[in-house]
């Protein structure tokens, strides 16, 4: 029987849950995968609180590509139900239990981004994985030997005779050998301010209910997302996001706001304030790239559920992954030609997160006008809402 060499060395460019997953995936199959992170390395890890919603079939397709099935479900907590609530008065406006993308009686978990980046990322090194903390990539080139081979210009040394390279970061060395640069590319800027709260009060507590660990709070031009959890210390606290248009007076917008998310607001800890440039154009493929064996995926291409709202980012992500594990490694013997996969999966996240970025631009121009609507007796009314949370 003769012995099948496995093929060959793969380069990630930044830790995330989507090059992680890929990451695993690869090794699980006998590949050498590095992972480059410039961050020094995983401290604060666990502080990261966005929220990640994983239904079963995206469990499975993680325990598929390699990720040990109780180690991973160990971080996961039952997700129960969400409301919507006036930013104003706190009055209910929607309530319900299935999430948007997950069938009706399918199991859905949440955890926080931080854990599950963690276990992850042990997962990866437990299979041999290399992770280079500290190193920065600059951009890649072509061997000029004949191999077909590319290498990676980073820190420490070059990265040489990778089969691919498979950036995960805005790099606008990378985008350039994929992307058409186009400086009259659309985008919308918010203002994105969040936080973690310890030990709500009472009325905090009253607002987003018992039975609720989602909470989101619209009107008077905002869009506060909460969510109950544990932090990495195991004490339960509100994770919270809040959406406003870009330029937006702070100070002004608290003003008109119920004094309970005042309190939630003011006496949060880790709280960081940014302005969100959110794509509002596809970016096209190179021509010339379709020999290129570097790829750009995930984020870098364009974001999923920037808002939290929904928290499927983590899901779109697992699951792009999935697939371009099982499109490299479809078959036992032959690889196929890597170039063209890449192309074509890049193709495939274009489009689909084209789609979920355009829902997500439309619920931010329902959810942040001054007086939402969100009509429930109607049937016909409620019609255009259903395709608003699908």
């Amino acid at each position: 029987m003769y012995a099948v060499k496995p093929w060959g060395k793969v380069m990630l460019v930044g830790r995330s849950v989507a090059s992680l997953s890929l990451g695993i995936g690869m090794r699980w199959r006998e590949s050498e995968v590095e992972l480059i992170e410039k961050t020094e390395g995983p401290y604060g890890e666990l502080n990261l609180m966005r929220r990640c919603v994983l239904p079963e079939n995206t469990l499975r397709q993680m325990e598929d590509i390699g990720v040990t099935k109780n180690i991973l479900r160990s971080i996961l907590t039952p997700a129960k139900n969400w409301k919507f609530i006036g930013a104003v008065g706190l009055e209910t406006i929607r309530e319900g239990s299935l999430y948007p993308g997950c069938s009706p009686m399918e199991p859905v978990y949440h955890c926080s981004e931080g854990r599950l980046l963690r276990v992850m990322r042990q997962e990866f090194m437990k299979f041999g994985g290399r992770l280079e903390w500290g190193s920065t990539a600059y951009d890649a080139f072509e061997s000029l030997d004949g191999s077909l081979t590319w290498t990676l210009r980073k820190d420490y040394g070059p990265g040489a005779n990778a089969q691919s390279i498979i950036s995960f970061c805005n790099n606008d060395a990378f985008n350039k050998l994929v992307l058409v640069d186009d400086p009259q590319r659309l985008a919308v800027l918010f203002d994105v301010r969040t936080g973690v709260l310890l030990n709500a009060s009472e009325e905090v507590n009253a607002m987003l209910g018992s039975a609720f660990d989602v909470t989101i709070a619209i009107g008077n031009g905002v869009a506060m997302h909460m969510w109950r959890t544990t932090n990495h210390m195991e004490a339960p606290v509100v994770a919270w996001k809040l959406i406003c248009k870009g330029r937006t007076d702070y100070e002004q917008l608290l003003q008109g706001l119920h004094p309970t998310l005042r309190e939630v607001l003011g006496k949060s800890i880790q709280v960081y304030s940014t302005t969100q440039r959110i794509p509002a154009s596809t970016p096209a493929i190179r021509d010339d790239a379709h020999h290129h064996r570097i790829s750009v995926m995930g984020d870098a291409l364009l974001p999923v559920d920037p808002f939290e709202w929904r928290g499927d980012a983590v899901r779109t992500a697992i699951e792009e992954a999935s697939a371009l594990v099982r499109g490299i490694y479809g078959s036992k013997y032959h690889r196929g030609h890597i170039p063209q996969i890449l192309r074509s999966a890049e193709q495939d996240v274009i489009s689909r997160r084209a789609f979920l970025l355009r829902r997500d631009l439309v619920d931010a121009e329902h959810f942040l006008a001054v007086n939402p609507q969100l009509p429930r007796d109607d049937d016909e009314a409620e019609e255009p809402l259903k395709r608003v949370l699908a």
